[in-house]
């Protein structure tokens, strides 16, 4: 007769258990990642703005256009004091790939597309920007009021503070 080897049932359950248990560990460090993604997409997308911001200056500096309209790869975008405008329907989405992005919605709207955004408005309480002309780009099931956006301010338009800017909120990611 063979003596046959394996595993006891007592063995097996203890395997389960520690298996259990190691889970519900690696389970919670890996659970707060959605917010560090979040902060991910915003650093991506202010990298892009700022490129992309500093192209069309160099452009509009290089066709000497200080205000007014300028030709970006084969789009009209609008020019103030020699860098692109906050506009997010007339100037932005010529920058960036905005065929993904919702335009023109309210501060308390949560964003259904990837991106949606709010350009040449006035105060919009962005941190970091002063007196007018902002555009805030927030994520996609977050609103501008969850203080999870990127901001670009041209203050060169009339009544502006003739600075530039751009900046992070990922307080509320």
């Amino acid at each position: 007769m063979k003596k046959q080897a394996g595993f006891t049932l007592i063995e097996l359950v203890m395997v389960i258990v520690i298996l259990g248990v190691l889970s519900a560990f690696a389970l919670s460090r890996f659970s707060d990642l959605s917010q560090e993604a979040k902060i991910s997409k915003l650093n991506a997308l202010h990298g892009t703005i700022k490129s992309s911001v500093g192209i069309a200056t160099s452009v509009a500096f290089s066709k000497n256009i200080k205000d007014g309209v300028m030709d970006f790869e084969g789009n009209n975008v609008n020019i103030a004091g020699g860098h692109p405008t906050a506009q997010d329907a007339a100037t932005f989405r010529y920058l960036i790939d905005f065929s993904y992005i919702g335009t023109g919605k309210a501060k308390a709207h949560v964003c259904q597309d990837d991106w949606c955004s709010r350009g040449n408005q006035g105060s919009l309480g962005v941190t970091g920007a002063t007196s007018n002309r902002n555009i805030v780009i927030w994520i996609n099931s977050t609103s501008f009021n969850d203080n999870c956006y990127v901001w670009f301010h041209n203050g060169f338009v009339a009544g502006g503070d003739n600075k530039i800017a751009s900046g992070i909120v990922s307080t509320g990611c």
